[in-house]
């Protein structure tokens, strides 16, 4: 069987349904259905042709697939130095020529090195150049994870605190929570500068707002703590509340450890 969280990226992480297939071709609705069943021999077979008509979806699919099968084989290796695995990047990389953003990004993570099962294929600089073709073309993802990039470095890079700020707006702006707890991060630990709680803390209401426990639970320990702000137990415990009724632990654990249920 095809493994549930490899396909769990594919139609989630990634943002893709079946509702979006390519209307032109039928063959590419009938492959990703086989996708979901854990068919993937089907699944190929469906999506090859419309993939060497030229179609960007059933290329990105067809790619998926076959790494899917590397990594079932192989979970640990470096699958991207296999047959089937350099037929997989190839074909992602027609799909990202062709503008298909969850190509590029999937691209990005073989590149960096970050795709379980697909190693042997390492390079930052090829990695940073599709997650930017994809942040240049409005990806909120990717443009969290460039600014995220330029924010820590990466092997060969230097962290670069101006393109990291910018791309981190620029998802920001398009209401990516992560990029707005990572604004937290680069205002708040002064790895760019002198830290800026006030404005950090901004970004990350942002997040808390938008029902994200894990923020909420950051700013119910920011306000209970006094980190960068004066300690203000009710705010503290009303952001913990928040997060434990959207199912966080940690927040519960923290209540009932202050009697605060």
């Amino acid at each position: 069987m095809i493994n549930p969280l490899m396909l769990l990226r594919i139609f989630f992480v990634l943002g893709i349904s079946l509702a979006v297939c390519a209307p032109g071709f039928a063959d590419v609705e009938s492959g990703l259905a086989a996708l979901q069943d854990g068919d993937s021999a089907t699944a190929e077979k469906e999506l090859r042709p419309p993939a060497e008509q030229g179609d960007s979806q059933a290329q990105y699919y067809l790619g998926a697939v076959l790494i899917i099968r590397v990594v079932e084989n192989a979970p640990d290796g470096d699958g991207a130095q296999t047959p089937e695995g350099k037929e997989a990047i190839s074909w992602l990389e027609k799909s990202a020529n062709q503008g298909e953003e969850e190509a590029q990004l999937m691209l990005s993570d073989i590149y960096f090195g970050e795709l379980e099962g697909m190693g042997g294929a390492v390079d930052t600089a090829k990695g940073m150049d599709w997650m930017l073709k994809a942040a240049e073309s409005g990806s909120a993802t990717g443009q969290y994870y460039a600014g995220s990039r330029y924010y820590e470095g990466a092997e060969g890079m230097e962290p670069d605190c101006a393109k990291a700020l910018d791309w981190l707006e620029k998802a920001a702006a398009q209401e990516a929570v992560g990029a707005e707890m990572k604004l937290w991060e680069y205002f708040s630990e002064g790895h760019c500068g002198a830290p800026d709680y006030p404005k950090g803390i901004e970004w990350l209401t942002r997040a808390a707002d938008r029902e994200d426990s894990a923020a909420q639970y950051m700013l119910g320990e920011i306000y209970l703590l006094g980190i960068g702000v004066p300690i203000d137990d009710a705010k503290g415990f009303a952001w913990m509340r928040k997060a434990r009724d959207l199912g966080s632990a940690e927040a519960e654990d923290i209540l009932a450890l202050y009697g605060k249920e």
